[in-house]
């Protein structure tokens, strides 16, 4: 350690060097799990540095885990390969910096839109479960009572929601739970947290990340990944070297957008394998989880066992009555705390009419009940969509037939470019390929249940012909 030296010259902060010089010592092997660093005193006398450099060099190693400071304030070097998520170097590069999300595109409604994810009339039967919902008024009382609430919203409904919760596997504290009033702003917040700049944020390809696009400008550096009907493959993260607290990574353990996919058993482990080996922190996004028609729903293993290094965000389905489609962020202890802050700075509370309606929802079990009727609805669906996607793609395209009723990632055989069906479109409306994955021009995304049979059958029709138009060669046989 004596050898290390100071460079007054360079462009590099002083106490940064010393931060480097340390980490370049651990790497090597020069110093050891356990060896004791020369105290502040020491090592001002040693490096010619002031004890207020020494100071700070020895706060960022040990925001980043590089040591541990224990008492009369000893230096330790850290064991990096069992510290755990370092939240507080991520917090550290956080800005706060406000973020405007636009939509991607704009969907005349007089079209048939082949890709919203939503549920269509068709589902109107399910919503005899929420009972509630004609009950407003004996519910609500006064409606004066429709007003903001605080910050952390009503405690019957945190209650409501940490039962909810440990029913899908997934325990928490009040602590450890923030509601929120949509899933966008679940994500936004998230991402103003950890995303700044020195970030690189892996994710499967395609993606909605791309289709909203939104996240790039927290300042992350945006890494994809590739994706198979497992899931997201993370090889490559398998290759990282000592943790540096610099990565995190964004996945849906269930029906991820587009493609459908939910992560495969093995898949999860070998997630949970590499996150954990490398200290990477995950985002789960569970939004879709009550459209998964598996038997083994994937969305509580993070949580359970990786809880001090999962970032899990929720939300109850869309269709729903307004209001109602309230989201949720389930994480550490410490960053709920500073989630919480950029909540209220953003001064985006809870109204008290979607926080009652909802807890009454869930008290008496009218939405876990809305949620079973959905998915067996989907479930008896997936025959019929189907067929239907057959009868009018079954010869230029191909998909996962075994996919749920959810949504469906249709390839397109060549010469079939979607980027000039989507451009020439008429009367119909789909996301096309390159939403997800810029360099994609031969897929699109369809939704079945947020149209009814008729209007999906119509659409696929219009497609069909719009497709023989541009592309008849398409249909020749070869």
């Amino acid at each position: 350690m004596i050898s290390w030296k100071i460079d007054p010259n360079s462009t590099v902060p002083i106490y940064k060097q010393l931060v480097n010089l340390v980490r370049a010592s651990v790497a090597c092997g020069e110093l050891r799990k356990g060896e004791v660093l020369p105290s502040q005193r020491q090592l001002a006398k040693l490096l010619g540095l002031s004890r207020a450099t020494i100071v700070k060099a020895m706060t960022e190693m040990a925001d980043a885990g590089l040591i541990d400071i224990q008492e009369r304030n000893q230096a330790v070097v850290s064991d990096l390969s069992t510290k755990g998520v370092q939240w507080n170097v991520y917090f550290r590069r956080s800005g706060h910096r406000y973020c405007n999300i636009q939509k991607s595109s704009r969907i005349d409604n007089a079209e048939i839109n082949l890709s919203r994810l939503s549920l269509s009339s068709e589902f109107k039967e399910c919503e005899k479960n929420l009972k509630t919902l004609q009950q407003i008024k004996a519910i609500i009382g006064d409606p004066s009572d429709l007003k903001r609430d605080y910050i952390h919203g009503i405690e019957s409904l945190q209650d409501s929601m940490l039962e909810y919760l440990a029913e899908h596997g997934v325990t928490c504290t009040r602590e450890e739970l923030l509601l929120v009033a949509s899933p966008v702003q679940a994500i936004s917040f998230v991402s103003e947290l950890l995303l700044a700049s020195g970030v690189h944020l892996y994710y499967s390809t395609p993606s909605d990340i791309n289709y909203f696009g939104f996240l790039e400008s927290y300042g992350a550096q945006l890494h994809p990944l590739p994706s198979d009907s497992e899931g997201i493959v993370v090889d490559s993260l398998m290759k990282k070297g000592n943790p540096k607290n610099d990565s995190v990574l964004f996945i849906w353990s269930s029906c991820t957008p587009p493609t459908n996919v939910s992560l495969s058993k093995s898949r999860r482990d070998k997630i949970l394998n590499v996150c954990k080996t490398h200290n990477i922190p995950i985002i789960d996004n569970c939004m879709l989880e009550a459209y998964n028609l598996e038997r083994d729903a994937p969305n509580s293993l993070f949580r359970k066992e990786y809880f001090e290094g999962t970032i899990q965000i929720g939300a109850f389905p869309r269709g729903m009555a307004a209001g109602t489609w309230l989201a949720w962020i389930v994480a550490p202890k410490p960053v709920i705390l500073r989630l919480e802050d950029i909540k209220e700075k953003r001064f985006r509370s809870l109204d008290t009419f979607s926080q009652t309606i909802l807890q009454r929802l869930l008290q008496t079990r009218e939405l876990q009940n809305y949620h079973a009727a959905v998915r067996e609805k989907l479930r008896e669906d997936t025959y019929t969509n189907n067929s239907l996607i057959q009868k009018y793609l079954g010869d230029i395209a191909n998909w996962n037939r075994k996919a749920s009723g959810w949504c469906f990632w249709i390839k397109f055989k060549p010469p079939i470019d979607t980027k000039v069906l989507f451009e020439s479109r008429k009367g119909i409306s789909f996301n096309p390929g390159f939403f997800y994955d810029s360099a994609d021009s031969s897929h699109i995304m369809l939704n079945p249940p947020s149209l009814t049979k008729e209007d999906f059958e119509k659409g696929l029709k219009k497609l069909r012909e719009e497709i023989l138009y541009l592309f008849p060669e398409a249909f020749e046989e070869k």
